[in-house]
């Protein structure tokens, strides 16, 4: 029976600032499973696979998102780390236009 836990680590975090509401994180597994979001952060990718995995969150308000994680739970139920991402913060995008033209 398989009693070992997935073991997951970051490979791009969030830019930040960034003006992305859906912003992507990308990180690796060596164990297929069932993906659990924390915090502020969700996506509809629920299933991660063996190596990298890209995620897009869904959207997020603008502002500073310092408390998102991520783990994943294998098909036996080993649950792994926790993935702290680090904090960004999404800022919103003005644009200005002249009068007359």
């Amino acid at each position: 029976m398989d009693t070992l836990a997935p073991i997951i680590s970051e490979i791009t975090t969030v830019a930040s600032p960034t003006t992305d509401t859906t912003p992507d994180y990308t990180f690796t597994t060596d164990e297929a499973g069932t993906i659990t979001y924390g915090g502020d952060c969700t996506s509809v990718m629920t299933a991660a696979i063996v190596g990298s995995n890209t995620i897009t969150f869904n959207v997020l308000t603008t502002g500073a998102h310092s408390n998102c994680t991520v783990s994943i739970e294998d098909a036996v139920g080993n649950d792994s780390n926790i993935l702290f991402i680090d904090g960004f913060t999404i800022t919103s995008t003005t644009s200005t236009t002249s009068a007359g033209g």
